[in-house]
């Protein structure tokens, strides 16, 4: 680097004539050096020098291992279309809720985080619909499995959706049991509560799909055929 051939240009020069490269070298690194002497003076510049080499390499090697990562980061596999359809692992209890989204007069205002993927549904867009019992599910956005109080008092609300018996939702409501996006389920029951002046909230009381039912099979096929 430039500053190593300084230090070498200084270190090549006789005591007695390295004077003004010493003095040139402190101006541009703005030392004081008017009470030193000549030998404080080149020790000084050596130990400048070297110290911002230093700082140099380490830059140098920050910037690189940053650069590294970069190329690394880049190099890695990135999600390419819609997540991986899939059948969940059968639920512990059978059956539970999950909550879709919260719904207006036409259209919902959050969500919906689970689409229709196979049911009498055809003449609405499946973004906007309502899903009924018989339904199939897919999941496009991670869902918390519940039941009411779950933690206190296990399956006791498993029937009833939680707002009805909480009113909000509650970390005692939550089993444990999370469904994927792409995730196929089967609709069992379906709540729509609200506050007086909100948009309703959408439950489902859902079960596991499976290939050997014929409706999770058929909405396996029509996702793929999309």
């Amino acid at each position: 680097s430039r500053l190593k051939q300084q230090e070498k240009l200084v270190n090549t020069l006789e005591p007695q004539t390295r004077g003004p490269v010493v003095d040139s070298i402190l101006d541009r690194l703005s030392v004081d050096t008017t009470n030193l002497t000549k030998q404080q003076r080149y020790d000084l510049a050596i130990r400048l020098i070297d110290a911002r080499a230093r700082r140099f390499t380490m830059s140098a090697v920050v910037v690189a291992v940053l650069g590294a990562i970069g190329v690394g980061l880049a190099m890695l596999p990135r999600p390419n279309g819609p997540p991986t359809t899939r059948f969940p692992p059968k639920l512990p209890f059978d059956t539970a809720w999950v909550f879709v989204g919260y719904r207006g007069p036409d259209e919902y205002s959050e969500g919906p985080y689970m689409l229709i993927a196979e049911g009498d549904h055809k003449s609405a867009p499946k973004e906007s619909r309502v899903p009924k019992p018989g339904d199939v599910l897919v999941v496009n956005k991670e869902r918390s499995v519940t039941i009411a109080n779950f933690k206190k008092d296990g399956l006791k609300n498993q029937l009833v959706s939680p707002p009805l018996v909480n009113g909000v939702h509650s970390s005692d409501d939550e089993t444990g049991v999370t469904f994927l996006p792409g995730t196929l389920v089967m609709v069992r029951d379906v709540v729509e509560s609200a506050f007086p002046g909100h948009d309703s909230a959408i439950w489902c009381r859902v079960a596991s799909c499976s290939p050997d039912i014929p409706q999770c099979r058929d909405a396996l096929k029509v996702i793929k055929d999309q």
